[in-house]
């Protein structure tokens, strides 16, 4: 649950009780797995990784019964 109207919450309360889950260590799918690695060629622009990342994240959600409107933090390194 969002407290406030902000679009970007500042504080969010879990009801007890509640499951959470974590997603961790996704990573872009290649795009041309065989270009050399670590070459734009191979894994796309930032977009092209980001859209990736997103897409895995999505699927892994939805296998959970969430969605990205569920997320309460994200890193990204």
């Amino acid at each position: 649950r969002q407290q406030g109207t902000f679009p970007i919450a500042s504080t969010v309360s879990i009801p007890p009780g509640a499951e959470l889950v974590f997603v961790s260590g996704t990573l872009a799918d290649p795009v041309k797995p065989d270009a050399p690695a670590g070459s734009i060629e191979r894994l796309g622009d930032t977009e092209t990784q980001a859209a990736s990342v997103f897409a895995k994240l999505e699927k892994a959600l939805a296998a959970a019964g969430l969605q990205l409107a569920d997320v309460v933090k994200m890193n990204v390194f």
